[in-house]
């Protein structure tokens, strides 16, 4: 999911959110959608491996 994405889902599903203010990083506010159903599968999928990979980099 690139910046772009990402801005669009605040705007989009977080700005009628009670817990907003809650939301202070980028992989929170991920989480949130998860958990709430709001991002398809292949994005879910694809934020852990690019998570892995980082790690992967780092390590």
């Amino acid at each position: 999911m690139n910046h772009d994405q990402v801005s669009m889902n605040l705007l989009q599903f977080c700005y009628t959110c009670d817990d907003a203010a809650n939301c202070h990083t980028e992989e929170i506010c991920r989480q949130c959608w998860a958990e709430q159903g709001l991002l398809s599968h292949e994005e879910e999928e694809a934020s852990t491996d690019i998570s892995r990979m980082i790690n992967a980099y780092y390590a």
